[in-house]
């Protein structure tokens, strides 16, 4: 698998706020929560309701915005460097 294209993606996600990246049966979207606060999503990010990467790799269900504490933003954002690894990490693993 080869690595994601960074540059191309930090310029989605600065005009759009996200980006999806791997085929479809298997992929991960990178979206923007915050000032320098990236969530991993299982599936792109297309969906309503979405599962987000944990620090631990695990899958969580993501709260409304509303319902997100602070405890589930220290487990489920990342920055983005960090979101790139992630998703490369999933996507070489087949996720």
């Amino acid at each position: 698998m080869s690595p994601l294209d960074r540059e191309a993606l930090r310029r989605r996600i600065a005009e759009t706020g996200k980006a999806d990246v791997g085929p479809r049966e298997n992929r991960v979207g990178i979206a923007r929560r915050g000032e320098d606060s990236f969530a991993v999503l299982n599936g792109g990010t297309g969906w309503d309701m979405t599962e987000a990467l944990t620090r631990d790799g695990e899958w969580e269900m993501e709260p409304r915005t509303s319902d997100r504490d602070e405890e589930f933003l220290a487990r489920a954002r990342f920055p983005l460097d960090e979101a790139f690894d992630q998703a490369d990490r999933l996507l070489g693993d087949g996720a």
